[in-house]
């Protein structure tokens, strides 16, 4: 569910320029099922099943507890 940019830019990808003039809210979306990380591609390495549930810090640990997202209160 994670992707880079850059990935797709090397499979010949191609976004409509119009994209970044209609932006939407991402809680406002209905759907979304992934996300595209566009100029960060030096943060692929903490990504290494390309999954959100998958992140790791850069000390290696796990980023979300038991691949949920931790929640402070």
């Amino acid at each position: 569910d994670i992707v880079f940019w850059e990935d797709l830019e090397t499979e010949g990808v191609t976004i409509p320029s119009s994209i970044w003039e209609n932006r939407v809210l991402k809680k406002d979306v209905v759907g979304i099922h992934g996300t595209i990380f566009y100029g960060l591609y030096e943060k692929k390495i903490f990504y290494p099943d390309l999954t959100d549930e998958g992140a790791v810090n850069p000390n290696g640990s796990r980023l979300r507890k038991d691949g949920a997202y931790a929640v402070k209160k």
